[in-house]
């Protein structure tokens, strides 16, 4: 997800106010301020409209869902032990090979 920009930004799908933001070669998710959209040509929320994306309306979240965006099932960034990053959702963590 990060190969080619270790940090920069990826487009979410179709999302029009949801992103990667690459940091160190980790993808982080990401919501574009209120009324602002991601825009993929310049990887950055935008004033809409914008080629993929319209003026943003207001939505109800999704069951699990909290105001913010965060899933009530995902762990708070800062329950992670140090150095950690985040992993995307639906990821599932592999043990780390050992070095030769």
């Amino acid at each position: 997800l990060c190969n080619d920009d270790a940090n920069g930004n990826v487009p979410l799908g179709k999302s029009c106010n949801r992103y990667w933001q690459c940091q160190g070669g980790y993808p982080r998710l990401q919501r574009c301020p209120a009324m602002l959209v991601f825009d993929r040509r310049s990887l950055r929320c935008v004033v809409p409209p914008t080629e993929d994306c319209d003026v943003p309306t207001t939505i109800t979240p999704l069951d699990g869902e909290l105001p913010d965006g965060r899933n009530e099932q995902e762990p708070e960034e800062e329950n992670l032990p140090p150095g950690v990053p985040p992993l995307p959702s639906g990821a599932v963590p592999l043990r780390a090979r050992p070095r030769n």
